[in-house]
């Protein structure tokens, strides 16, 4: 919506009002644009006046939907639809559950953990959000995983998962020279899996193409 007043010096005021819902929370963008009277000059001036008025309504809403895009609202990364192997699932509230088969009682369940980061992982000025999650399918197995909240050209989107192990002993996450590094240890190779893990790991993550999470030392086993 829009309203318009004229001011002083022969200028317009037009008031703009843009109310959106985004996880639950109204999203309100309000501001005031300046415009010459176009009537006050002359053609050809007029006429280049008015096109540039009309060119600006028409660009408004991608105006808008940019800024929106830009907002990330508080939790919005505990409710987003992320891919674990390629294949996608949401969030609610930062749990995922889904039936091992049709009628089981038994489920897979992937689960925020916390271990947040923040920072500009894909260099485009806005902060993202770097986290840990689980994944349980009922057994004793316990899978580590990192994700992230990426900002992109499309608004903030969930990456893909980057697998780091089962049943691991996080110690930190953090963002040096453009990577993200998880510091973990995991088990032997013929370790019992109910002792604790006892081999540091270094694992380095990158993000390409605004949104893609890649393993370091996958991309470098691949090249």
């Amino acid at each position: 919506m829009n309203i318009s007043s004229e001011g002083v010096a022969g200028s317009i005021y037009n008031n703009y009002n843009y109310s959106t819902i985004r996880n639950g929370k109204l999203l309100s963008i309000n501001f005031v644009a300046q415009f010459p009277q176009c009537t006050n000059y002359d053609n050809p001036e007029q006429q280049q006046c008015l096109d540039e008025e009309a060119k600006f309504e028409v660009e408004i809403d991608k105006i808008i939907n940019s800024i929106v895009n830009s907002i990330k609202v508080d939790g919005e990364y505990k409710n987003t639809t992320y891919y674990r192997r390629d294949t996608p699932f949401t969030f609610v509230n930062g749990v995922f559950e889904k039936e091992l088969f049709p009628s089981s009682v038994e489920k897979m369940v992937i689960k925020y953990l916390g271990y947040d980061l923040k920072g500009d992982f894909n260099a485009d000025g806005l902060e993202d959000i770097a986290f840990i999650a689980t994944e349980n399918d009922g057994g004793s197995k316990s899978f580590y995983s990192l994700f992230a909240f990426l900002s992109s050209p499309q608004g903030f989107v969930g990456s893909n998962d980057i697998f780091l192990g089962d049943r691991i002993k996080l110690q930190s996450i953090e963002f040096v020279d453009d990577k993200l590094i998880v510091n973990y240890f995991e088990h032997e190779p013929n370790q019992a899996l109910v002792k604790e893990p006892n081999i540091p790991v270094i694992k380095q993550v990158q993000v390409f193409n605004y949104t893609q999470l890649v393993d370091l030392s996958l991309a470098q086993a691949i090249y």
